[in-house]
Order: structure tokens, then C-alpha cells, then sequence
């Protein structure tokens, strides 16, 4: 997987994934433009420690940082759909074993379980929309924390806490 960070493009409203090395020379560890409407936008070179694992958010510099999984919700809500769909069809035919009717729900059991532990952890930012895929980490980070999310939503925004344009 390559390393990229998904960040909120504030012209477009729209979350385009960009490529960045953290060994890049100079402040900025990136210097792209938003793939949807071309906007400017770059990150802190300061969010890599010297081996180039992640220490810090590389959009706002934050070190709020949350752990999660990177799995795509549509397929996931999709399993569970289809899963639901094929429950209520055996309901309703006759002549089904009961154990029939529930083995769609069993087996999207099953496969939320196998993907929980294949799909790797991405790293979003308390502080800004950010999410990080593909980085080594230099810290432990937490996983997602509903009240610090909260607390930290009601926090003043910090003069340094969003991705700067030009």
C-alpha cells in the first residue's frame, strides 16, 4: 500500500488521497494540488520523526492523533445488506430449516470478522479531517475515543490547524 494522506480540500468541499514522501527536502513534506479542483495544498514535514514514521498530523501538525480501520463503509453496509436481503427471502419460502434463515447473517459474521483482521489501521486527526494510510507510526497511537472527540470539538481551533493553501 502506498503511504497517503486524505485531507479536506476547504475550496472543493471534496477529500482528495495524496501521495507524500516524509523524506522530502524542505518544511513541507508535500506540495500538491487538490486532484478535483486544483487548489494548492501541502503538509508539515515535522510530522515525521528522522526515520520517517508518523509523529504527527501532516495536514495541521497535530498530535491528537486516533487509530482506526481503513475499510471502505459502503462494502461493509453492502455485506450486511445482502446479508439482511437473503434473511428475509428464506423467511418467507416454506419448507426452510430454521437454521437456513439465519446462515446469511452467520456468514456476514464471518466475513466482517475475517476483514476486521486483514484490513489495515489508518490514522485520522482529532484536530482536522485528516486520515494517514500507509505510514509507519513513531508513537503508539489510541484508537478513536468518542469524548475526546467531543472535547476536542468544542476547542478553539489552534492558528496552525488547517491545511495551508496558496
Amino acid at each position: 500500500m502506498r503511504a497517503t494522506v486524505t485531507l479536506h480540500c476547504k475550496s472543493c468541499d471534496k477529500w482528495p488521497p495524496l501521495p507524500f514522501d516524509p523524506k522530502f527536502e524542505g518544511q513541507i513534506c508535500y506540495a500538491t494540488m487538490c486532484t478535483y479542483c486544483g487548489v494548492a495544498l501541502s503538509g508539515k514535514k515535522s510530522s515525521f520523526d528522522a526515520d520517517g514514521r508518523l509523529i504527527a498530523c501532516a495536514a495541521c501538525g497535530g498530535t491528537d492523533l486516533y487509530r482506526k480501520k481503513s475499510f471502505p463503509k459502503a462494502l461493509g453496509i453492502g455485506v450486511v445488506a445482502v446479508a439482511a436481503a437473503a434473511t428475509i427471502v428464506l423467511a418467507m419460502l416454506q419448507n426452510v430449516p430454521p437454521w437456513a434463515v439465519y446462515a446469511p447473517l452467520f456468514a456476514a459474521a464471518a466475513i466482517d470478522a475475517v476483514l476486521f483482521f486483514v484490513t489495515p489501521d489508518a490514522i485520522g486527526c482529532y484536530r482536522c479531517p485528516a486520515i494517514h494510510r500507509g505510514y509507519p507510526l513513531g508513537r503508539e497511537v489510541p484508537p478513536f475515543d468518542h469524548a475526546k472527540a467531543e472535547q476536542m470539538r468544542h476547542e478553539p481551533p489552534r492558528a496552525s490547524a488547517t491545511a495551508s493553501k496558496t
